[in-house]
């Protein structure tokens, strides 16, 4: 991405459906990468081992859930964070589809939205936006696309980081069709060992 973007500096990272490990982690630390948005251990920005933690997002696909979710959000969290997928708005499937039953014999194209359809679906994410920015201009609350590192180092319960990893290892078995060995050790010594 550095390559491709030499005048965009890169300093966040969300993982691929949100399926991190701590390896992964501490490389892309060891690389300047100062931001995570993949976890759901803090329910605020948090530091821990020289990575900010943003909150885990609200949102994933676009639809009506999302009003549901954001508005629900605005009075339970003080840091909300929005994720969409862009493939969302243009194709009816995800893009990594083909990997649901486990590894394809080979690739296969995403259907298309229709034009109509995808006109729609820009249509109604740019109302959306439009009623963000007038709750916004009422005060209730501040967006912000700029991200800020946190020193506050919050202490981690054992409990929360093996819930994570549990997750972690469902969401594997449930989607790609195999059970990560080393997992809960990684997890262990990326929070727990000095």
């Amino acid at each position: 991405m550095r390559e491709l973007f030499p005048d965009n500096p890169i300093k966040a990272f969300r993982a691929p459906d949100y399926c991190w490990s701590p390896p992964h982690l501490q490389a892309l630390a060891d690389l300047g990468i100062e931001f995570d948005f993949s976890t759901k251990l803090f329910s605020e920005p948090a530091a821990f081992k020289g990575i900010t933690f943003y909150p885990y997002p609200i949102c994933h696909n676009w639809g009506r859930s999302v009003y549901t979710g954001l508005f629900r959000a605005l009075f339970s969290k003080r840091t909300i964070v929005l994720n969409f997928h862009h493939w969302h708005f243009v194709n009816t499937e995800a893009w990594n589809h083909f990997y649901v039953n486990g590894n394809p014999e080979k690739l296969t194209a995403t259907r298309s939205r229709g034009n109509k359809e995808v006109r729609k679906m820009f249509s109604t994410f740019e109302l959306f936006i439009n009623q963000i920015k007038a709750l916004q201009r009422t005060g209730l609350f501040e967006v912000t696309p700029k991200l800020e590192r946190r020193s506050v180092h919050p202490s981690i319960g054992r409990a929360s980081v093996t819930e994570c990893c549990s997750e972690m290892i469902a969401w594997y078995k449930r989607y790609y069709h195999y059970k990560p060995k080393h997992l809960h050790d990684h997890f262990e010594k990326f929070f727990f060992e000095a």
